[in-house]
């Protein structure tokens, strides 16, 4: 880690090619590059334990639905059951459910 800040519009280092990522917590995910592949776009909505973004796959440039539980949430198995069921079904019907 160089400690090299850019301009928030790059996404990965100009050197190495590594992903940048923000210098401190954030709730607006929006610029970052999460797991080193998703970047994200904008924000589509938010509820009371989750927040909902537009991302693209920064190789394929295929578009996502990405949801991000807040973090009150993360430490409790309250709404993991539920989270972990949304995020399965789009995956069986086999087709994007969110179209842009």
């Amino acid at each position: 880690m160089c400690a090299t800040e850019y301009r928030d519009d790059v996404r990965f280092c100009p050197n190495d090619g590594q992903t940048l990522r923000s210098s401190g917590p954030t709730q607006n995910l929006v610029g970052q590059v999460l797991a080193d592949r998703y970047h994200i776009m904008k924000k589509l909505g938010e509820g009371a334990w989750a927040r909902l973004y537009l991302a693209e796959h920064v190789k394929m440039g295929r578009r996502s639905a990405i949801k991000v539980m807040n973090p009150p949430w993360c430490t409790t198995p309250k709404p993991w059951p539920a989270f972990n069921r949304e995020a399965a079904t789009p995956a069986h019907l086999g087709r994007p459910c969110l179209r842009i």
